[in-house]
């Protein structure tokens, strides 16, 4: 009963040791002899970076890489700019990853110069539909053709009139957000009518 009790009390030693050891590996330091206790890889540098495979994605909607194991998370480079048949760019160059959420796509990681890009359009718009001091004029949708992109048209009594297509406004930069023309039913003074609407979504 003794040697029972003995060997059972060194195998549970065995395991707590084994549990506590595997806690306290450190991660791979590469130029770094002391990783960090919270990091499975710790890169150290003064003058190299780290590159992240360079993939040519031509579906957003399409995981596309060797296994097809869809990891939430898993992060590439796309390297070649992606154009339709009306040479509108749909996949940019940039940092991807893949989540699962909702249905499995690749979303674009954003860059300050593109959140430029976006915030010099939006003025633009701010402008042109009275919000600033600088605002005045109007802002019409035009619905695009043929399952186009829309457009911005802006009429400004000082600037005269200039467009800003949806597409180079969003596609290529991000793709969280789109646009949908539906059509509501209102009623104006007593009597119903149908309007076309605009729909963000993002």
């Amino acid at each position: 009963m003794k040697k029972r009790i003995t060997t059972l009390f060194l195998l549970a030693l065995g395991v707590s040791s084994i549990a506590q050891a595997q806690t306290d590996i450190p991660g791979v330091g590469i130029g770094n002899p002391l990783p960090s206790q919270s990091a499975m890889l710790d890169v150290a540098s003064t003058n190299k970076g780290v590159l992240i495979p360079r993939i040519e994605l031509t579906d957003l909607n399409t995981f596309g890489l060797a296994g097809n194991t869809k990891d939430e998370g898993m992060l590439i480079y796309n390297a070649t700019e992606v154009k339709d048949a009306s040479n509108v760019v749909t996949i940019g160059i940039g940092f991807y990853y893949w989540t699962n959420k909702p249905t499995g796509q690749w979303e674009k990681v954003t860059s300050q110069s593109v959140v430029n890009t976006l915030s010099d359009r939006i003025k633009v718009v701010e402008n042109a539909t009275g919000s600033g001091e600088n605002g005045g004029g109007t802002v019409v949708y035009v619905p695009g053709e043929d399952g186009k992109p829309g457009k911005l048209v802006i009429i400004d009594k000082t600037t005269g009139t200039s467009e800003i297509p949806l597409d180079e406004l969003l596609l290529g930069n991000e793709t969280e957000t789109f646009f949908k023309v539906v059509e509501v039913e209102e009623e104006v003074d007593n009597v119903k009518k149908t309007f076309k609407k605009l729909h963000y979504f993002g």
